[in-house]
């Protein structure tokens, strides 16, 4: 739905600030009650999801200790409003470093983030604006193969 669509992006936004220190959005005032988003009040950016696309989706295989169902979100680099520069609150991450598609995907990353690198680079060499409302890939398991649908 419109709303779980928005509950989502606005979840990525935020946890782009905590986790990496990046405040998504427009410079300007902001203001808002809920602790969450005290980062973006505190450095003057109103969060957007204007320009944020779905790439893919991806449901960890059944069997894992831990299973997520995670929606792959980009954003352009002009769409962050503030970087800081020590990373986020949460420290959750070290050594953070921008780093172009192709090299990202030799980076030391899961088998899946390189999976959706490579999505991403399709999507961008097919219409570099990645236009909303194109189909998102879905990778899951079937019993035992990989199965990569459109959504």
């Amino acid at each position: 739905s419109h709303a779980r669509a928005r509950a989502i992006a606005l979840s990525a936004v935020r946890e782009t600030y905590e986790e990496a220190g990046l405040l998504i959005g427009e410079k300007g005032g902001f203001e808002t009650g809920k602790s969450d988003w005290q980062g973006f009040c505190q450095h003057g950016v109103r969060p957007s999801l204007a320009g944020l696309r779905m790439i893919a989706r991806a449901i960890t295989p059944p069997g894992r200790v831990r299973r997520f169902d995670t929606r792959f979100l980009s954003a352009w680099r002009d769409d962050v409003a503030v970087e800081l520069p020590e990373g986020g609150p949460t420290n959750e991450l070290e050594e953070l470093v921008w780093l172009p598609v192709a090299e990202a995907m030799h980076a030391d990353v899961p088998a899946i983030t390189k999976t959706i690198l490579g999505e991403l680079e399709l999507q961008l060499a097919a219409d570099p604006s990645l236009p909303p409302g194109r189909p998102t890939p879905f990778y899951r398991m079937i019993g035992k193969r990989f199965i990569r649908e459109l959504l």
